[in-house]
């Protein structure tokens, strides 16, 4: 798998809308960041190569909604722990959750399945997704 080496400057070339306006803002806001490019990962067992590479632990990021569709939550979680989702519908006192379409996905965080992170709460502009 490619993994660049870590790089603190915004890319030079244009990437998703996601991550033009995180660049843009981190720029103009003059913070700090280290990144890295690599392949496309499918599975949070590839993501530790990518771990050791930064010195970070990779979070994973589930992005679930109630049964009307009404309410949505982007979960992060770390890498090695599973959600209960069962356990979590009743904490947040709803009846049941479940994975949201890759159409909310989509439409609220301008992401698809496998690519949802908190940094695509910068295109929920209503404010209707929850970070939990």
């Amino acid at each position: 798998m490619y993994i660049s080496e870590i790089m603190t400057t915004s890319p030079e070339e244009d990437r998703n809308s996601t991550e033009t306006k995180l660049y843009s803002i981190l720029d103009e806001l003059s913070i700090p960041f280290e990144r890295i490019d690599n392949d496309v990962v499918e599975t949070m067992e590839e993501c530790k190569e990518i771990d050791e590479k930064l010195g970070t632990e990779i979070r994973k990021t589930l992005f679930l909604c109630n049964r009307k569709k009404t309410n949505l939550y982007l979960i992060v979680l770390p890498a090695d722990k599973q959600l209960d989702i069962k356990a979590m519908s009743a904490k947040l006192e709803l009846p049941k959750l479940s994975f949201a379409s890759a159409e909310l996905m989509e439409k609220y965080l301008c992401a698809k399945p496998g690519s949802a992170s908190v940094m695509g709460l910068i295109n929920d502009t209503e404010n209707s997704v929850e970070l939990l």
